[in-house]
């Protein structure tokens, strides 16, 4: 009775329901989710190219989506052919968990970043909630008399604020060098940007530091990173050789106000200054993804070799605070990557990429596995999965010019 009425809800609602069989079949596995048709809540439009678009669920439970836009043109000057991308503007545009559209933003890069294009490295844009804070690396290479080539390098800040004021820009002094090389991680949670470098220098010593921001641009501090997000021992290089990036430098993540260390010595889940609030965590590699849902609750969710096809299989695990496992690892499906993890009503629902394209899975409140694995028939780039009682989740896609919405529903 609870499929008839499940499946009588999706058809009022113009939903579709296409099942794969899962691995082993029970009465449970006769009740798949059932998605929705996609609805565009968001149109890039605007001349130029979006590229970098990001998605994710914030501590207000709001969407906000992030994008940069780059103009193509013809140029011709210093050899460089037609063509060529040049960043222009960074956008955003924030959306209720419905999918309706609460405020859009544009702003222009920063004029000294405009100038340098084609000298730069590592530039990336955070918004916070008053404006955007741009950083990068500018490069300078030169020839000594003898041949030997040489390369500086300097990190900049730049904050651009929304509604117009002075730019906020700085050249941190600990990220000035020579005969080295850095590698910059950084994240916003709206009321303050945290900002990774990790550093390699030509006698082989490496480190890493942490600098943070607040909410517009100014310098809030400088320290070093703590053991776990420092990147791994180098070694010293001829004179004259230029200077590898640091192996093992550290990543950074956000998602509804968190902030999640990715290194190769372990996950965390921090504080604007790297402060552990959850871990150590296992080292997840690419196509996981972290959940963390204070205090003390945080699942790990990501592909595995070893499956008998040669595809990984995507399994959660689910750990306290402290790192220590409260459910070992439940296998979810197969799959090379994990897009997103929202609770729904009596389990978890994960959306996977995988061979056969982007699915939708379910664990009961045991860990086992509930339903079908649902094919999401979408071509997207990018997706991010929220919570939606009382329907179960809603689910974002990243098409092309555009974001689509879907709803997701799921017997209980």
């Amino acid at each position: 009775m609870r499929r008839a009425g499940l499946l009588r809800a999706a058809s009022a609602l113009g939903l579709v329901s296409i099942a794969l069989a899962p691995e082993g079949c029970d009465e449970r596995a006769e009740d798949p989710c059932v998605v929705g048709p996609a609805s565009t809540v968001l149109d890039f439009g605007g001349d130029g190219q979006a590229i970098s678009v990001d998605v994710v669920e914030e501590a207000d439970r709001t969407i906000l989506v992030t994008w940069l836009r780059v103009d193509v043109r013809r140029v011709t000057d210093a050899g460089a052919g037609p063509g060529v991308t040049k960043l222009a503007r960074a956008e955003r545009a924030r959306l209720t968990k419905e999918g309706a559209l609460l405020s859009r933003s544009s702003l222009a890069i920063p004029p000294r970043l405009a100038a340098r294009q084609g000298s730069t490295d590592q530039v990336s844009a955070a918004w916070t909630d008053f404006g955007v804070f741009f950083r990068w690396i500018e490069t300078t290479t030169g020839t000594l008399p003898n041949g030997q080539v040489t390369r500086s390098v300097q990190t900049v800040t730049s904050f651009v604020p929304e509604g117009g004021g002075p730019i906020v820009e700085t050249t941190p002094a600990e990220l000035t060098c020579s005969s080295c090389a850095i590698t910059l991680a950084s994240a916003s949670t709206g009321a303050a940007v945290t900002m990774l470098a990790s550093l390699a220098y030509g006698t082989g010593t490496t480190g890493a530091l942490v600098l943070r921001f607040d909410a517009r641009g100014a310098p809030a501090g400088v320290t070093p990173a703590p053991a776990f997000a420092q990147p791994l021992a180098g070694a010293p290089i001829p004179v004259g050789s230029l200077v590898d990036p640091p192996g093992g430098a550290a990543q950074l993540g956000e998602e509804r106000g968190d902030l999640f260390v990715f290194s190769p010595r372990g996950t965390y889940v921090v504080g604007p200054a790297l402060e552990v609030r959850a871990g150590p965590l296992p080292i997840t590699g690419p196509g996981a993804f972290v959940r963390f849902d204070a205090p003390n609750d945080v699942v790990v969710a990501g592909p595995v070799a070893g499956t008998s096809t040669g595809e990984p299989f995507v399994t959660s695990t689910t750990y306290d605070a402290k790192g220590a496992v409260r459910r070992a690892a439940r296998p979810v499906t197969r799959a090379t990557a994990v897009g997103g993890v929202a609770p729904i009503a009596g389990g978890t629902l994960f959306v996977t990429r995988g061979e056969s394209g982007i699915a939708l899975s379910r664990l009961d409140a045991s860990g086992a596995k509930r339903g079908y694995d649902v094919p999401v028939p979408t071509t997207a780039t990018a997706v991010a999965l929220v919570d939606a009682p009382p329907l179960g989740a809603r689910l974002f896609e990243v098409v092309g010019p555009r974001v689509d919405a879907r709803e997701v529903i799921c017997a209980p």
